[in-house]
């Protein structure tokens, strides 16, 4: 059985158990690049038909390693695009705020 088919039935288990989805529920999930996320936005939009989710993928260009950043912004926008999920960006410079 692959990790996504395992992941997928703990996440049906855990809804049975806890009812944490409510039909048409809207869900923004912060995605980063990195695996982590990334799989969590993909396993959310494997299941986003079947509880009638409105699912978005959200991204904070901090600023940190520009190059990176872009880079990281863009993948999480094509990933979107391609799974159907709708994308937000914002760009924050972080460090500024940090020190306010």
């Amino acid at each position: 059985m692959n990790a996504l088919k395992i992941i997928l039935e703990k996440i049906d288990l855990l809804q049975r158990q806890q009812h944490l989805l409510d039909k048409n529920d809207s869900v923004l999930a912060g995605v980063s690049g990195g695996p982590d996320s990334t799989a969590l936005l993909i396993g959310l939009s494997k299941i986003k038909h079947k509880y009638g989710l409105r699912l978005g993928a959200a991204y904070l260009n901090h600023g940190i390693f520009p190059v990176q950043s872009a880079k990281h912004e863009s993948f999480v926008k094509t990933l979107s695009k391609n799974l159907g999920v709708e994308f937000y960006s914002k760009t924050a410079n972080v460090r500024m705020i940090a020190r306010q």
